[in-house]
């Protein structure tokens, strides 16, 4: 990711890249719905875990990016914990790249299905200094909301654990799980000007041989307007998070994308599902 700062556009990447930061491209005013974390919260001492706000996921190289004028506008994950089922819960705040909003947006993830089994999204709409009415921070929100959070997340069998770090994925065949990320891109010729990725595929390799476990949509589909759609400069994966229950990770994908008027980027955060033990493709 330290490239961005010095080139004229990033590189289009097809290996894994072990640094990463998040989230969502081109935010736009809208009624309450998603929204965004300002900083990691310390345990409260004497407030019991599930009553707490959940602390922000530490990612490589991400904190370079958290400050006024940088190149890349970081979003934020915050672990919340997993249930013995493989759901996996955590909180997204994307960046606001021109808003002037605050989003919040928990989500529970089946990492066998990937798919979501419940979400809670929050915004804020555009800020307004003093309005009694908004929650404009993670702290805010579950001040307000914590309570219902956390009775949705132990219906959902969740069991809080705070995790404050990404596990590195292996750079050789004698180490762990290891990633490699295939994709397609076009040049500086496509319909929308500049380079970009039209699609990817994520595989994750174990012992047990190597499984896709994500792949991308077709970007370059027009959409209602007859516009084709604009990939992501740039695919990495910065580590995952493993379950305390089972073989399970949740593997985190970046997709860093062109900001409306180019710099700064933004980028999109998600996770893919995988089972270090489970059968291969």
């Amino acid at each position: 990711m330290k490239s961005l700062a010095g080139c004229a556009r990033p590189a289009l990447v097809t290996a894994l890249v072990l640094v990463g930061c998040a989230s969502c491209h081109g935010s736009q005013p809208a009624p309450p719905a998603a929204s965004s974390v300002q900083a990691s919260i310390p345990a409260r001492v004497g407030i019991p875990e599930d009553a707490q706000p959940p602390v922000q996921l530490i990612v490589p190289d991400l904190a370079e990016f958290e400050r006024p004028n940088a190149v890349l506008l970081p979003g934020r994950v915050f672990p919340l914990g997993w249930s013995r089922s493989g759901l996996f819960a955590y909180v997204y705040e994307p960046p606001d790249e021109a808003c002037g909003c605050y989003f919040f947006h928990l989500i529970v993830q089946d990492l066998a299905t990937h798919r979501i089994t419940w979400e809670h999204r929050y915004e804020s709409g555009e800020i307004r200094e003093g309005d009694p009415d908004q929650l404009t921070s993670l702290q805010a929100v579950w001040r307000a909301r914590g309570g219902m959070l956390s009775a949705r997340l132990h219906e959902l069998g969740i069991v809080r654990s705070n995790e404050p770090a990404l596990r590195p994925f292996s750079t050789s065949d004698g180490g762990g799980p290891r990633v490699q990320i295939h994709t397609t891109t076009v040049g500086d010729d496509s319909p929308v000007g500049f380079a970009h990725i039209t699609s990817y595929r994520v595989d994750i390799t174990t012992p047990r041989g190597t499984t896709t476990i994500h792949r991308s949509g077709s970007p370059e589909t027009p959409d209602e307007t007859g516009t084709p759609s604009i990939g992501p400069l740039e695919v990495t994966a910065p580590g995952y998070l493993r379950s305390p229950h089972d073989t399970r990770v949740a593997v985190l994908i970046q997709e860093t994308w062109r900001g409306w008027e180019g710099r700064p980027y933004v980028a999109k955060l998600l996770f893919a599902g995988a089972d270090l033990n489970g059968a291969a493709h």
